[in-house]
């Protein structure tokens, strides 16, 4: 969903329902540091809305590095580049190295087995974990730690009347949704096509959100 702000001639930004409920469903608030797994669209938006929230600090990982600088643009304190991390446990020392006591909260913005795995083993004691990717339809996660640490996990799915809350925030330049925009298309038929083909190259374009408007 699209909707133009301060005017009718402005372009349209992306409405951050997802994210702002994902944090809303983590308990993100003033003080607690959250870490933030994969910075697509999805992922940079719950660390804009974390820091919305007042995080005291927000982290972010991936395998992938092309979006960390963007993370750090949009008030990341850690940007940790994985991409020759071997094995999860790498990517739960590098969180550790920044939050010695663990993150608060960890959102998973992958839903992966290994992403699952890092987030249970990397929260702190007490913590919470909260899957918003849907990377894998069945995952395998560490249930020991989880118990031991008596972490909390739950979904985030989807908006759930978030919006008047959306509205307010960008409204309130609390989040800043245009630089994730890097690609604009009509709705033509050869536009179309263009954008998805583009936003599927990611990796090649450098695609991070991707707009049809008229």
């Amino acid at each position: 969903m699209t909707m133009p702000f301060g005017g009718v001639n402005e372009k349209p930004s992306p409405i951050p329902g997802c994210p702002v409920h994902a944090c809303k469903r983590a308990g993100v608030a003033p003080g607690k540091r959250v870490a933030v797994l994969g910075p697509g669209p999805i992922g940079l938006m719950v660390l804009a809305a974390a820091k919305a929230f007042s995080a005291s600090s927000v982290a972010i990982t991936d395998i992938r590095p092309g979006n960390l600088p963007l993370a750090l643009q949009l008030g990341a304190a850690h940007a940790l580049d994985q991409s020759r991390a071997k094995s999860t446990a790498e990517t739960v020392e590098s969180f550790r190295a920044v939050f010695p006591k663990g993150p608060d909260i960890v959102i998973d913005c992958e839903g992966l087995s290994s992403t699952l795995t890092t987030a249970m083993e990397a929260v702190a004691p007490g913590g919470t974990v909260v899957q918003v990717g849907l990377g894998e339809d069945r995952c395998c996660i560490p249930a020991m730690q989880a118990v031991l640490q008596q972490v909390h996990f739950t979904g985030s799915w989807r908006y759930v009347n978030i919006f008047p809350l959306c509205l307010s925030l960008l409204a309130e330049g609390k989040i800043q949704t245009e630089p994730l925009i890097t690609h604009r298309f009509g709705f033509s038929q050869p536009d179309s096509l263009k954008g998805f083909e583009t936003a599927a190259a990611a990796a090649k374009t450098g695609a991070i959100k991707v707009m049809f408007s008229w």
